[in-house]
């Protein structure tokens, strides 16, 4: 988004900026503590450190469920070998 102020001629532009960081939303800061537990460590961390630490997460995340649904796809690949055989001794 982008807001173009024009201003009056005569006006300040430092008083203009100040008024509307002054009423308005458009420079809030605040305070974060990033407590995390890093190898069953509670440490506080930076942002380029937590952003690490997430996305290794996420990639162990995505590796264990990619294992998991493999696993699953192996299990049933030996179930519908077997069902020729099984419909062969019906008969």
């Amino acid at each position: 988004m982008r807001i173009v102020y024009e201003l009056k001629r005569g006006e300040q532009a430092d008083v203009v900026l100040n008024n509307l960081y002054k009423h308005t939303q458009l420079q809030i800061g605040f305070g974060v503590i990033m407590l995390s537990i890093v190898n069953g460590q509670p440490r506080e961390l930076g942002l380029m450190d937590c952003l690490k630490y997430f996305i290794e997460h996420r990639i162990e995340v995505v590796r264990r469920r990619t294992e998991y649904e493999l696993r699953r796809a192996r299990e049933r690949e030996q179930h519908f070998a077997r069902l020729p055989e099984a419909l062969d001794h019906l008969d």
